[in-house]
């Protein structure tokens, strides 16, 4: 009898275990599908953008740095940086395709530190020496003009 009683109190510990598991991938589940959601209707607006190049352009890019505020550790987790830069390289070139350093040496400086902080997360940067997403885009589209410009 004993014995029946505590295999059944251990299927219940087991149970409750599983329950609490559930919950937590459901709950994982969730914000998954809301960060889903954010960055698909960011990619659908950034492809609508047309005509001339400003700052209006960029805006959809901003829910980036809503999604870093909300839910940090998936952000980091799932590298949702590179995500917002592969939405931007198309305007970034667009942007940068007419510019002369040795004119206008800030030329969207504003902008770029804007969407560095918003596309960056503190710790990517101190964690380790790699390139990230953002100093990638910089090296294959800012830094060709600059180089090329002191030929």
């Amino acid at each position: 009898m004993r014995r029946e009683k505590a295999i059944q109190d251990k299927i219940r510990e087991e149970i409750d275990e599983y329950n609490r598991f559930r919950q937590i991938d459901e709950m994982k589940i969730t914000k998954l599908e809301q960060i889903f959601s954010q960055v698909q209707e960011c990619r659908i607006n950034m492809k609508k953008v047309t005509g001339p190049i400003n700052d209006h352009s960029f805006s959809e890019i901003f829910v980036f740095q809503q999604l870093k505020e909300l839910y940090p550790d998936e952000y980091k987790e799932y590298n949702l940086s590179s995500i917002g830069v592969a939405l931007i390289v198309p305007l970034i070139k667009s942007v940068f395709a007419d510019w002369d350093p040795l004119e206008n040496p800030v030329y969207q400086i504003s902008l770029i530190r804007r969407l560095r902080n918003c596309l960056m997360s503190e710790e990517s940067e101190v964690e380790d020496e790699t390139m990230t997403p953002f100093d990638s885009m910089l090296y294959h589209i800012w830094l060709p003009k600059v180089r090329s410009s002191l030929k």
